[in-house]
């Protein structure tokens, strides 16, 4: 209360979205902006999250190279899958994380995708869980031309994949699965902060 006080000034701090859709952010209580955020930002899609799990490394400095090296190949093993599925538009890649997003008409793509990418990823001796959800998106850039992503689908993979998935699993909500071609699956049951998911897990 004694301490100093901080002024409001003019200074442009950098953000990390794109200006179009901070000032819509940041006028989201005025009248019909959320309408305008919603139509040109918000997408029907499909979500394949990929975590990658916890590898042997060394202690030290050693084990922070031995990181950034496993982080290297869990990317270019993942840019090299997607390659092949026409439908699979990468929006995030960041250290043992990966968020891919599917237009709903390329429905088809989605479990042969993740289905290679746990081959790929195996094959590279990465641990790796994977969650797929569906449901409607917010999609932008940022302001250094990528992308990032937002909605419920994202959490709720992330909640599967990050927070109670077991790697080589790939876990599809029961909202999700409908149009989607499964192979053998069990069903399961999770209870993860409060929310419960159901789906199918292969």
């Amino acid at each position: 209360i004694n301490g100093p006080v901080l002024e409001v000034t003019d200074r442009d701090y950098p953000i990390c979205f794109d200006r179009k859709f901070f000032s819509l952010l940041r006028r989201l209580g005025d009248d019909g902006v959320r309408d305008v955020l919603y139509d040109e930002y918000l997408r029907p899609g499909i979500v394949v999250l990929l975590q990658r799990g916890a590898v042997d490394v060394a202690p030290h400095i050693g084990g922070l190279l031995d990181n950034l090296v496993v982080n290297a190949a869990f990317g270019a093993a993942l840019k090299h899958v997607a390659a092949s599925y026409k439908g699979a538009q990468s929006v995030k890649m960041s250290g043992g994380l990966a968020i891919f997003f599917f237009v709903p008409e390329a429905g088809g793509e989605v479990v042969p995708f993740a289905q290679a990418a746990r081959r790929a990823l195996t094959a590279e001796r990465i641990p790796c869980t994977i969650g797929i959800d569906s449901g409607d998106l917010l999609l932008f850039e940022l302001e250094d031309g990528t992308k990032d992503i937002a909605g419920s689908p994202v959490n709720m993979c992330s909640k599967m994949a990050t927070d109670c998935g077991k790697p080589g699993n790939i876990y599809v909500t029961s909202s999700s699965s409908a149009g989607l071609r499964l192979p053998k699956h069990e069903r399961f049951k999770l209870d993860v902060s409060h929310v419960t998911i159901e789906g199918f897990v292969f």
